[in-house]
């Protein structure tokens, strides 16, 4: 833990404290140090897209308006809280507690996303 940035450690406090927090999956991210702790300890949950550049899986929870948000963010997180809330499946899959505790894995973070509407939804 030498290494990770303040943010890093209290992030990892949140965590094991209980709380779903967001992090960066990119390797050379914000979280690098973070995310294989993480990994290690399962801690995390992809919400994004299976990809050819990565090893992730392809997460229920990806946001089907991704693109969008290289153009206008806000436009795409009111689009994945719409889209959220004609999903009863994963509403309920929120509301039983499936990500609670997680760290949330994106590719955004820290830019405003998907994973923190998510949040939203688990407050």
């Amino acid at each position: 833990m030498a290494d990770w940035t303040e943010r890093e450690k209290e992030l990892a406090d949140l965590v094991r404290d209980g709380h779903a927090v967001v992090v960066n999956v990119r390797k050379s991210g914000p979280h690098k140090h973070l995310v294989p702790w993480l990994l290690e300890q399962d801690l995390i949950t992809y919400i994004g897209h299976k990809g050819n550049r990565h090893s992730w899986p392809e997460s229920p929870f990806a946001n089907p308006f991704v693109k969008e948000a290289k153009t206008d963010r806000q436009a795409m997180l009111r689009h994945y809280r719409e889209y959220l809330e004609g999903k009863p499946e994963l509403l309920k899959r929120l509301r039983d507690g499936e990500l609670d505790g997680r760290a949330l894995g994106c590719w955004c973070d820290p830019q405003p996303c998907h994973g923190h509407v998510l949040l939203e939804y688990l407050k």
